[in-house]
């Protein structure tokens, strides 16, 4: 009888073996986590950055014969506020003791950030800079974007504080029909016009 026992003995320790020698199974990832990604501070993909100055500067340090060659011989030439304000074909300038301030332009003569151009589409424009997402309308009123006007109407934050010198992006309607993009910063601020959904201009400001 003691005989029957070895065989069966022998396969009970076989079998302690094998799994003892079976290499152990991986943790699941936790919640969120990527076995994959080796830089885990990597930006997500499609993220985009704030406007910053750097990607205005070489618009800013155009010269007045700099902007009369990218739009030919000015239409009209007048002192205003304290600087020079001169008409073109498709854009209006202001110097300010010979530096560019303000520069409204109506085509693609001088690119416009992020591969901007003249008759994007609202949607298409927007997709370039951060939306936080916040829907809130706000009310507003206060000075025009360098025409001497006055504007009421209601503004939605895309990211940032809406403050003077700050950093921020923001869509504005006085007219329903014609939203108006500003990015800014403490050093310019960029207004992106639209018409019908598409851009019709882009002003370049100095912040002052």
């Amino acid at each position: 009888m003691k005989r029957k026992w070895i065989p069966l003995l022998l396969a009970a320790l076989l079998l302690l073996a094998a799994c003892a020698k079976e290499p152990a199974k991986p943790e699941p990832p936790e919640d969120g986590q990527n076995p994959g990604v080796t830089e885990p501070d990597a930006p997500p993909e499609g993220e985009v950055e704030p406007l910053a100055y750097t990607e205005l500067e070489d618009v800013f340090r155009m010269t007045e014969q700099d902007v009369e060659d990218v739009f030919g011989a000015p239409l009209n030439k007048a002192e205003e506020d304290g600087g020079v304000v001169i008409d073109y074909q498709d854009a209006l300038a202001q110097f300010n003791d010979g530096a560019l301030a303000i520069l409204n332009v109506r085509s693609d003569a001088v690119p416009a950030p992020r591969g901007i151009k003249i008759g994007d589409s609202y949607e298409s424009v927007l997709a370039k800079f951060p939306d936080d997402g916040d829907a809130t309308l706000y009310e507003f009123e206060g000075d025009g974007d360098g025409d001497g006007s006055q504007r009421e109407g209601k503004y939605r934050v895309l990211y940032g504080q809406y403050v003077h010198m700050s950093t921020y992006g923001v869509i504005e309607w006085v007219d329903t029909a014609k939203p108006v993009v500003c990015l800014a910063d403490e050093d310019f601020a960029l207004y992106l016009h639209f018409e019908d959904s598409k851009l019709i201009s882009v002003n370049y400001q100095l912040a002052v």
